[in-house]
């Protein structure tokens, strides 16, 4: 059973036969991919952190460490370290003498809530630390599920001219639908998952010329945007499968099929980072860890204080520091998608997927509609200021 062809960015479904609406020549269609102003404010989403992870000099760095986080915490313990310092100097001798005799053993029944909160903490930043990697797996999915999708359409496009080398309008046109939902896939994730845009974000401008008008404002509109692309792309996956049955029916089932997968691959990595985004530790968790642990450090100061008195309050703060800290980093790591400067550059996804994309088109020309000069071409993106070819990610 045939399927009807689906229209394709809101025009009215043709057969394969029909002469399609005119397309845009490939000029303009690498030109909208890598616009230098569309790029640069797709870089302007990601703050992100420059410094040698070779260097011991970090240490000294204090921003980006997500103290605001235990900022409160830290000082209340700070104040109560004050409070029991004053205590005991305020306690005459001989009292405190005693008190120190019933206090001190106290550091002995604590050690083996030391190692519980140390075994919770190791856990806590351990599972942090696998979801930030598997969010960074996800993102590397997406730019590698993009290209192969990119560069079978354009050979698929490009085995499909006659023996005299010519593609008909209608592949062509077939093929730039592909190559624009494939660009604007990795914005609708990164708009999906940061739903606040930030004060430098203009997501009309990352958008561009890439998309028409219509399918910009509806894809802007919509709460689910990587949804709503991924199903323009199966549309237009289908549409171009159609087209190429007319002239290569041998090829048909083949580029549907490698196109399709490819679309499939995408969703599970858009699920992947989605399923991430919404799920975080559970509640019972991560407040039996901060309880106790605020617990330790409140009670672990009596008996050092009682020992030690104010020359203890540097190594107390210290430690608490420490510990708090696991615990600031790992709720920095878990979720990695926001406009933090730790967490992933979705902007930088987004240009690297762009440049594959406007590789494959240049480095398979289909016919006399072929881009001549795919360097050239690629040169835009690196026409931008504090940028380079190839986006880090």
């Amino acid at each position: 059973m045939s399927i009807p062809p689906v229209p394709a960015r809101g025009h009215s479904a043709d057969p394969p036969t029909a002469e399609p609406r005119q397309a845009r020549a490939p000029g303009d269609l690498l030109q909208d991919i890598l616009c230098p102003e569309r790029l640069k404010r797709l870089h302007l989403c990601d703050p992100g952190i420059k410094y040698d992870p070779n260097s011991f000099l970090l240490i000294f760095q204090l921003r980006h460490r997500n103290a605001e986080v235990i900022l409160v915490p830290l000082l209340l313990l700070a104040v109560w370290y004050g409070v029991c310092v004053a205590a005991f100097a305020a306690t005459p001798q001989s009292f405190s003498d005693q008190l120190r005799r019933i206090i001190t053993p106290l550091n002995e029944t604590l050690d083996p809530l030391h190692s519980v909160i140390s075994f919770l903490l190791v856990f806590r930043l351990g599972r942090a630390a696998l979801r930030y990697w598997d969010c960074r797996s996800a993102t590397g999915r997406v730019v590698e599920v993009s290209r192969c999708l990119a560069s079978e359409a354009c050979a698929a496009a490009a085995a499909s001219a006659s023996r005299d080398g010519t593609v008909s309008a209608a592949m062509v046109a077939a093929r730039e639908p592909i190559m624009r939902w494939t660009a604007a896939f990795p914005i609708a994730v990164k708009n999906f998952l940061r739903r606040s845009p930030g004060a430098l974000c203009d997501r009309r401008a990352e958008l561009g010329a890439l998309l028409e008008e219509a399918d910009t404002e509806a894809l802007l509109a919509t709460a689910d945007g990587a949804l709503f692309v991924l199903n323009r792309l199966r549309a237009a996956v289908w549409r171009f499968s159609q087209l190429l049955a007319a002239s290569q029916p041998e090829l048909n089932g083949m580029c549907l099929r490698a196109l399709s997968e490819e679309v499939d691959r995408l969703t599970g990595a858009f699920g992947a980072m989605e399923r991430i985004q919404a799920t975080p530790l559970p509640f019972v968790y991560v407040a039996h860890v901060r309880t106790f642990l605020l617990l330790y450090l409140v009670l672990i100061a009596l008996p050092v204080i009682a020992e030690w008195g104010a020359f203890a309050l540097p190594g107390l703060c210290a430690m608490s520091w420490a510990l708090l800290g696991i615990e600031a980093a790992a709720m920095e790591c878990e979720r990695p998608f926001q406009r933090r400067a730790n967490h992933l550059k979705l902007g930088a996804m987004c240009v690297r997927v762009a440049q594959a994309v406007a590789q494959a088109v240049g480095d398979l020309p289909i016919g006399d509609s072929g881009v001549q000069e795919p360097p050239k071409a690629l040169r835009l993106a690196s026409a931008m200021p504090n940028s380079s070819s190839r986006a880090e990610l």
